[in-house]
């Protein structure tokens, strides 16, 4: 996948990106920082699915363990290294 990364970069090929509910953080991060408001919280036992409108106006989808509410506003972060990148095109099934 390092190389087809590669070569889209070279070759300006566009990406789709991705990222997995459980990977946003609710808190101050150093960088890829959305304010978040509340929408929707569904409690699932251990932890909580949410749905949140970004300052955008994008709706974002995450799970967290921490006790929030519908309405909240917060901070929302994405470590780096946890955003998927694909170039267009390329499978990713073996």
């Amino acid at each position: 996948m390092k190389l087809a990364l590669q070569h889209a970069f070279k070759n300006q090929i566009n990406v789709n990106t991705a990222i997995r509910p459980e990977d946003f953080l609710i808190g101050q991060g150093a960088t890829n920082k959305h304010h978040c408001k509340v929408e929707m919280v569904e409690y699932l036992g251990q932890n909580r699915s949410v749905i949140g409108t970004l300052d955008n106006m994008e709706q974002v989808a995450f799970r967290t363990d921490e006790k929030i509410t519908g309405g909240e506003e917060l901070e929302l972060w994405l470590p780096p290294e946890r955003l998927l990148i694909f170039p267009k095109g390329v499978s990713t099934n073996g």
